[in-house]
């Protein structure tokens, strides 16, 4: 059963430093964490589909790909906590995912993509 809610977020696309892996996540965005609640996603690399669900209702192929940890700069020494705030919104933080191609292996994001981007890395977008 396909859905025809629009989720609202984006797709991400990692590489896996290890195993040199590439493939699509989807990240949800919500004023709240109420709009975002049971939602799940889930990557299937053989199908080669980025799965967009509420669970427990649905469940799908793939795996989940996990956020491990978000790398942020560190303040600078005798740096104000003004100035850091300030220097913190004009960089981005790094986020690292668990690797679902290869045991021990960890990725990063390359870049925001498209539908039409992702379509044509022969990916397709399925929200159930």
């Amino acid at each position: 059963m396909r859905s025809t809610k629009k989720f609202e977020g984006n797709i991400l696309w990692l590489k896996c430093a290890d195993c040199a892996a590439e493939y699509p996540t989807f990240v949800f965005t919500g004023e709240s964490d109420v709009v975002t609640a049971g939602h799940r996603t889930a990557t299937d690399l053989e199908s080669k589909e980025l799965f967009i669900f509420e669970k427990p209702k649905i469940t799908a192929s793939g795996s989940d790909v996990e956020l491990i940890k978000v790398e942020q700069e560190h303040s600078l020494p005798g740096e104000s906590f003004q100035q850091y705030q300030r220097r913190l919104r004009h960089s981005n933080p790094r986020y690292i995912y668990k690797c679902i191609a290869c045991p021990h292996g960890i990725a990063s994001v390359t870049g925001r993509i498209t539908n039409e981007e992702l379509s044509a890395k022969k990916y397709s977008l399925v929200q159930l």
